[in-house]
């Protein structure tokens, strides 16, 4: 099974991306777990939420079993820059599934698309910071990772061409 997590900032087609996927190989994609908890609450979190938000995430993620393709709209990235952002420190919990997440490719969402409202969102001033956040860390973590840009045809073109090249590269004797 090729694993892949799409990551980046908010509003920048991450969820757009990953149905895009779904739909391309015929699968499904595993939602941003933290929409729903967000909702519940209102969009009203503490720092231990997040930790609730990863373990979500991550049953999501080890739960699904459907086809030769995982494709996450979010992954432990994600939380530990969210994290970092909002409260200055990560907790043990969301370092530790950081380093033992396991992904084939990332796929980074460049910042290249029109802020959409939601009134969960965050950060609409900052995305071009948090981009760069994103980027230093799946560098840092010597992650395998791409960065799509473009309209949401170009950005599914340019991850379906790096998809196909790992599956070709897998399926070799």
């Amino acid at each position: 099974m090729i694993r892949i997590a799409i990551t980046g900032p908010e509003s920048c087609g991450k969820t757009s991306l990953a149905e895009d996927l779904a739909k391309h190989y015929k699968t499904q994609s595993i939602p941003e777990f933290s929409r729903d908890f967000l909702m519940q609450t209102g969009g009203k979190y503490s720092q231990e939420d997040l930790d609730l938000i990863a373990k979500g995430q991550i049953e999501s993620i080890e739960n699904f079993n459907s086809g030769n393709i995982l494709i996450s709209d979010t992954d432990m990235v994600v939380m530990y820059i969210w994290s970092m952002v909002v409260y200055g420190k990560v907790s043990s919990y969301i370092q530790e599934e950081l380093k033992k997440q396991q992904f084939d490719l990332y796929i980074l969402c460049d910042t290249d698309v029109p802020w959409t409202y939601d009134p969960l969102r965050e950060n609409e001033f900052d995305r071009d910071d948090l981009f760069e956040r994103y980027y230093k860390k799946l560098r840092e973590l010597k992650y395998n990772f791409i960065i799509v840009k473009g309209s949401p045809e170009l950005r599914l073109q340019q991850a379906v061409e790096m998809i196909d090249k790992m599956s070709s590269e897998t399926a070799k004797p």
